[in-house]
C-alpha cells in the first residue's frame, strides 16, 4: 500500500512520519486490497488535525480527527478508519453468508416441490 504523508502549515518530523507509517501499515497487513492512503497533518491555532483518505478495491474511506496533540490525532483517525474497515468487511462477510444460504435453500426447494406434488 502506498502511504502519502503531507503537512499543511507545519513541517513533518521524522518521528511523526515513522509513527504514522507504522500505525497505518497495520491496515495494509489486515486487508491486502488497499492501494493508497493519503494522510494530511494540519495545525490550526493550537489544534492538531489529521485527515486520512483510504482507497482500495471497492473501498473509499475518509476520517478526520482534531485534538491538542498530533499523536493523539493520529491514533483517533486510525481507530476511525479501522472501525470503518471492520464494518465494511463484516458487511461483505454477512452478504456472502446470506448468498450461500440462499443457494442452499434454492437447491433444496425443487426437491421439496417434487415431493409435495407426488
Amino acid at each position: 500500500m502506498e502511504i502519502i504523508l503531507s503537512g499543511r502549515h507545519m513541517e513533518l518530523t521524522e518521528e511523526l512520519r515513522t509513527y504514522a507509517e507504522d500505525k497505518f501499515a497495520i491496515l495494509a497487513e489486515e486487508y491486502h486490497k488497499l492501494t493508497m492512503l493519503r494522510l494530511v497533518f494540519e495545525m490550526e491555532r493550537s489544534w492538531h488535525l489529521a485527515e486520512v483518505h483510504l482507497t482500495g478495491k471497492h473501498i473509499d474511506f475518509e476520517a478526520k480527527a482534531k485534538t491538542r496533540d498530533m499523536y493523539t490525532s493520529i491514533d483517533e483517525v486510525f481507530d476511525k478508519l479501522h472501525k470503518q474497515l471492520r464494518k465494511h468487511l463484516e458487511k461483505i462477510h454477512t452478504y456472502r453468508e446470506s448468498q450461500q444460504l440462499a443457494e442452499h435453500v434454492k437447491d433444496e426447494m425443487p426437491a421439496l416441490a417434487l415431493g409435495e406434488s407426488q
